[in-house]
Parts: C-alpha cells; structure tokens; sequence
C-alpha cells in the first residue's frame, strides 16, 4: 500500500493551523466576553452619574430656596437629597477602575465642603433670624460658586466615562469584530483546503493501491510497476509465469538490486529508471529474455505513471515479438480479404449496375417517342435509382476498401473519402500537407487511413463538430497527422474501443497515438516513423 508522504504532511500542517486558529478564536471569544462586562460596568457607572447629577442638581435647588425663602422644608430634601447623594458617591468610587478614582475622590471632597457650608453658615445665618441683604448676597454668591465648582467636576467624570465607553466601543466591538471576521475566513478556507488535501489523498490511495492494483493483475500481458523511487510495488501473474519468480521475492525491492540478484532480468528493468527521470515512454522496445535455456523475443514498453501531473512511477508491459507478428499477418490478411471483396463488388455488382443505366439510357433516348409519359417518367425514375445505388456502392467499395491508395496514394484516397464524408455528415474537412507524395511504407499507408477514417467516424459519433482539420506534418525521422475537431465534447474522455483500435494499429507500423480533449475540441495525433531518401518503398 501506498500513501503519499508530502500529502500527509501538508494534512498535518493544515491540522495545526486549524487548530492554533480555534484556540486564538476561543481566546478572543473570552476576551470579548470580559470586554464586554467591562462595558456593562462603565455603563452602570454612566448611569450612576447621571442619577448623581440629577440629585446633585435638586439638593442644591433646595438650598438655594432656602436662602432665598427660609422654608425648612427646603432643608429637609436638602438632607434628604444628600443621603442619595454619599449613598451613590460611594458606590461610584467602588466600581471605577483606578485612572478615574481620584477624580471622584475629588468629587466627593468638593460635596463634603459643599456640606459644611450649609450645615455651618447656612443654616446658623438663616436660624439665628439675621436675614440681612447682605448675609443674604453672601450665600448665594457662595452658592454659585460651589455649583459652578461641583458642575464642572461632575462634567469631569462623565466625560470620562463616556471616553472610557468609547474606547470599549472601539477596541471591543470593532477591532474584535474585526480580527474575529479574519480567523474565520482564513478557518474557511484553510478548512476547504483540508477537505481537499483528504479528497486528494483518498482519491490517491484509491487509484494507486486498489484501481491500479486491480488493473495490473487483470492484464494479460506481462506487467511491472515500480514507484518514482524504483521500488516494485506491483507483479501481475503472467510476469511471475513468464520469467519464473514469485512476487514474494521480487516485490519492494528496488530494480537497482535486481542485476545483483536476478541477472536474467537486468535488460527486462533497466529501461523503467530511464522512463522515471526522463518522464517519456519507450514504445517497442525490442529484447531477447535468456534463462535457464529459455530464449524469447519480446517486445517491451515502458510507460511512465503520473498522478496529479506528478511523477508516480512507470509500467512495464511485455509480449512476445510473435504476438506482435501474428497481429501485422492477421491485418495484413484482413485488407487483403477487404480488397478482394471490393473487387468482387465491382467487378459483378458495379458490372451489372453499369449495363442497366446504359441499358435505360438506350431504351430513353430511341424509344423516347414510342413509350407513354407515365413509362418515361418510371424509366427516369427507375434510371435515377441505379444511379444512386452506383454511388453508394463506390461508397461501400471504398469503406472495404480505398481502391485509390494502391493507385495514386493516401491524400488522393483520403480526399475521395472525405468528399463522401462531408457530403453525408455536413461537417466540413480540411486536409494540410507539404507534399502529396509521403515519405511512408506503402503497406504503412492503409494503416494511417484506416486511423483516420476511426477519428473521423468518432467526431459523428461523439461531438458536435463542424469542422475538423487534418493536418499532416514531416520532419527528418517522422510524420505527424494530426485529426482536430472544434466540437467542445459534452462527456468526460474516456478511451472505448474505437480509441484502444487506433493505438493498436500505430504500435504495428512503430507509431505512437496521443489522444487529447482541449477547450474547442478533441484532437488525435499520430506520429509514424519516416522512410530514408524521401521516396515511398514500391
């Protein structure tokens, strides 16, 4: 089983992040709770205040009455208002923090001395009867001056509970507000992030240790797998069949022990740390496997594994070089039962259609005069008929077989094909080349059709194309044919049978097929190794 290390890594680190958040979180969630309080406290103190001032305001009322009316009454809520008033002084100099006590203690020292002024002169002056202007204009310019003094520093306070409030205001609700608003978004995304990093690694585990599993061990070829550190991790049953060795033995070693430990299968591993560094498959490669009197040739390809655009690995994929015989003798006979079977077509068929529209040409242009309009219009009708049953039959004629590419090559048997393409599917076809003439095997060429002519029975099949363009593409060592379509496909690419056909058929002319799903479209590209000399074999 294989897991990836960098992945569990980054899901430990994401783990850790999310969980220095969370517990930043809580911190902030605590402290805006106590910031909170502390704001409930310094409204309570605002509120005192308030009540403070109002009292403050009646008790001196009273007092000024007093001076000015001499009712003891108004003494009496003088004293009953200063209770209140030392009742909630104390209280407010219990629960302000410390910057602001010494403002109420001022507060206070300013009320005691208010106190001992009426209890020592205004209420002796105006007991005693000595009422005079003068003693009267004494107390209240005292008066004022103590509700000035008092005012201004009950103004004092307040203001300073409101700063004290507004500062709470800003560092609790905003700021708080703020930085907690950040820490969940980060926790949002680091938490997608999360989900993704386990989505990977799940769909991760899934296709390496269980889908690719399964898929190696179902082959029929003999197959290896080795990880990107060249460890084999995976031997399906006709590998161990075919060189002799159980899975026991070879699996988790790295394929730089094998020649120490298994010579005969040096030549069979050695290509795969090639394929792993370069990142590049190795089609066709050709090996003569040697043990214990065993001699095989095989054909081998190796093909590099990539998970996430990252190297995981590569594949070894083996078969006797007479497979890949029997598989150019099995086609090579097919197309030459195609060809005969065109032949036959045409040369019975094609013969007879042929001797019946002369036949009807004959009877409609010298017995034009002596047949009713009813029987001309039959023998046109019947006349027309042969003529598109022709055409179709040139059509069969040609999907058996190109009778074309034997006489004037693949662009002219391809150019005949698309005519009849376009014509049926309404998709227009466009053909690019340097030169008619290909530098190709001329027992390659019906090959190369027959691959194109699969691509473009795909683009009917499976998109919505308009156009496609064929574009063929020669350099010094080979040929590039590139079948693009503008279709946008609607489903997911998934290789069928068609597809699996195609590949099949470049691995016998040494060729290799790459199959592409892009924005505008699909695209198959073939490249095919080149003759020497520029000349096509005869």
């Amino acid at each position: 089983m294989y897991i990836n290390k960098k992945e569990i890594i980054k899901l430990m680190l994401l783990f850790i992040i999310i969980a220095v958040i969370a517990i930043i979180l809580l911190k902030e969630t605590l402290s805006f709770h106590k910031k909170v309080s502390e704001l409930d406290v310094s409204l309570q103190n605002i509120l005192l205040s308030a009540e403070l001032h109002e009292d403050t305001v009646k008790m001196m009322s009273s007092v000024r009455d007093y001076i000015n009316h001499f009712d003891q009454e108004y003494i009496n809520d003088y004293r009953r208002y200063n209770a209140i008033i030392v009742k909630n002084q104390l209280e407010l100099y219990s629960s302000v923090n410390i910057f602001e006590k010494q403002e109420v203690e001022d507060l206070i020292e300013l009320y005691k001395a208010y106190s001992s002024f009426v209890e020592k002169e205004v209420i002796p002056i105006i007991g005693s009867g000595n009422k005079n202007d003068k003693n009267i204009s004494y107390l209240n310019l005292r008066h004022k001056d103590f509700i000035f003094d008092i005012t201004k520093k009950m103004d004092t306070v307040g203001v300073s509970g409101k700063r004290e409030i507004s500062a709470y205001f800003q560092n609790t609700l905003i700021n708080n507000s703020l930085k907690v608003t950040a820490m969940l978004l980060s926790l949002i995304m680091i938490l997608v992030m999360f989900i993704l990093v386990i989505y990977r690694i799940i769909k991760s585990f899934f296709m390496r240790n269980i889908y690719l599993e399964k898929l190696v061990e179902n082959m029929k070829n003999p197959i290896m797998v080795v990880d990107k550190k060249g460890v084999l991790t995976d031997i399906n049953k006709p590998a161990r069949d075919m060189f002799g060795i159980s899975a026991d033995v070879l699996l988790n070693r790295n394929i730089s022990e094998i020649p120490a430990l298994f010579p005969h299968l040096q030549s069979i591993t050695q290509p795969l740390n090639a394929v792993i560094l370069q990142g590049q498959a190795l089609s066709n490669h050709n090996i003569t496997y040697l043990h214990s009197g065993l001699r095989l040739k095989l054909v081998v390809d190796y093909y590099p594994v990539f998970v996430y655009n990252r190297i995981f690995g590569a594949v070894m994929a083996a078969e006797r070089a007479g497979k890949q015989k029997d598989k150019n003798v099995l086609l090579d006979t097919l197309e030459a039962e195609r060809k005969r079977t065109s032949i036959e077509i045409h040369d019975w068929i094609g013969r007879h259609m042929s001797a019946m529209i002369h036949s009807l040409d004959y009877i409609l242009r010298l017995e034009m005069e002596k047949t009713s309009d009813q029987l001309q219009n039959n023998l046109h009708a019947l006349r027309a008929h042969c003529q598109n049953a022709a055409i179709e039959m040139r059509g069969i004629m040609n999907d058996i077989h190109p009778y074309l590419i034997d006489r004037v090559g693949l662009i002219s048997a391809l150019e005949s094909y698309i005519s009849n393409f376009e014509r049926i599917n309404n998709i227009k076809v466009y053909v690019m080349y340097q030169d008619r003439s290909l530098k190709v095997k001329k027992e390659n060429e019906i090959i190369i059709y027959r691959i194109i002519q699969e691509a473009l029975t795909n683009v009917t099949k499976h998109s919505k194309s308009t156009e496609v363009d064929i574009n063929f593409t020669v350099s010094s060592e080979s040929m590039k044919i590139e079948v693009a379509d503008n279709g946008g496909y609607l489903e997911d690419f998934i290789a069928g049978n068609g597809l699996w056909g195609m590949k099949e058929r470049a691995g016998l002319i040494g060729g290799e097929i790459d199959f592409r799903s892009k924005g505008h479209g699909f695209s198959v590209t073939l490249n095919v190794p080149v003759i020497s000399g520029g000349l096509q074999d005869a």
